[in-house]
């Protein structure tokens, strides 16, 4: 594992939310997260309740879930608050099918990850989706060879037809 990047007051600001019923996914990302302040929820029942009242610069959601499964959490979850229509979301699976990243693009998720992935990966993206002037073309992240996990566009507001990858 690489050295923890230094804490800076700007990162330290910025709320970052994880949403996964593993224990052991939800350390991990806590370690690699630790410059953010970062939240953990074990269920996004949970997460939606706080939510609610919360603003993030970032959710990353597992899309398996044994209370409700990461896409309807994630649906749920763009209706509710005009300020989480914006708010950027990474999903997490276990499956790289093109069908699951079309049905994350279609719920609402700006980015896509299929475990597992390197730190050095998924800080990357992090740091993408975290970027103010992050409007990254699809065809930009599926582009780079380097980003082999699985990517899509950060989120520009809800898709309405589905996107041709």
């Amino acid at each position: 594992m690489r050295a923890r990047a230094a804490r800076t007051p700007a990162d330290a600001a910025l709320l970052v939310y994880v949403i996964d019923d593993d224990p052991l996914i939800c350390d991990l990302l806590s370690i690699y997260l630790a410059r953010y302040d970062v939240r953990v929820c074990r269920s996004a029942r949970q997460a939606l309740d706080q939510l609610h009242e919360m603003r993030p610069s970032l959710i990353i959601l597992d899309i398996d879930m044994p209370d409700i499964d990461g896409l309807t959490a994630l649906r749920s979850l763009r209706s509710r608050q005009p300020w989480h229509e914006h708010t950027p979301v990474m999903m997490l699976t276990s499956s790289r099918s093109s069908r699951a990243v079309m049905h994350s693009i279609v719920a609402g998720a700006t980015d896509y990850m299929a475990k597992p992935f390197t730190q050095e990966l998924f800080m990357r993206r992090v740091r993408r989706l975290l970027r103010p002037e992050s409007a990254v073309l699809i065809a930009d992240a599926i582009d780079d060879p380097s980003d082999d996990a699985g990517a899509i566009a950060p989120y520009a507001g809800p898709v309405r037809e589905p996107l041709m990858l």
